[in-house]
């Protein structure tokens, strides 16, 4: 079985060259559950590339897509991909009861806009069972690392430009 950088050289996620800090990062949150049977929700499709990264890296999850672009929608064995804006809080809503609520992972790789991951983060935080990541912080010259800073402890991780909340201290509880 395949490493996740591995993985991301083949599928190239967009910036993917930049964004070894923050696959790196995620391996190290994400390891140790990469067997188990998730949901993965990721916002921002693009090119489809770390959506095929996460089908490959948990072989028994079921991954999600979030993006505006109708033109990056697909579908594939275990991925769903879903047409809205990740601002607009009754369509996340909807996304979150199609897929009955259950969310371990969220990945907020959307428009990188203070405003719209304060939007998704209201509505999908609740619903991320395990982990809620924000990619691009930086973006936004309103940052959300101020909102942000009040909510870590020693197991989140700033790193680069990724923001990685661990909702569950001990998830062997969830899978016990």
């Amino acid at each position: 079985m395949r490493d996740l950088l591995d993985i991301v050289k083949e599928y190239k996620p967009s910036k993917a060259a930049r964004a070894y800090p923050i696959y790196q990062e995620y391996a190290r949150h994400f390891e140790r559950i990469r067997h188990l049977k998730l949901n993965l929700l990721e916002i921002g499709v693009a090119m489809g590339g770390s959506l095929r990264t996460w089908q490959e890296y948990f072989p028994n999850a079921q991954i999600y897509g979030i993006d505006k672009n109708k033109k990056a929608l697909f579908s594939d064995e275990r991925i769903k991909t879903f047409h809205g804006r990740q601002d607009d809080l009754a369509f996340l809503e909807e996304v979150v009861k199609e897929i009955n609520g259950s969310l371990d992972i969220v990945i907020d790789d959307g428009a990188h806009r203070y405003d719209q991951q304060l939007a998704s983060l209201q509505v999908l935080l609740p619903h991320a069972e395990l982990y809620y990541a924000i990619q691009d912080i930086h973006y936004d010259h309103f940052s959300i690392m101020p909102f942000l800073f009040n909510m870590v402890d020693e197991e989140d991780s700033i790193v680069s430009n990724i923001f990685v909340i661990r909702r569950m201290a001990l998830l062997e509880l969830k899978y016990e």
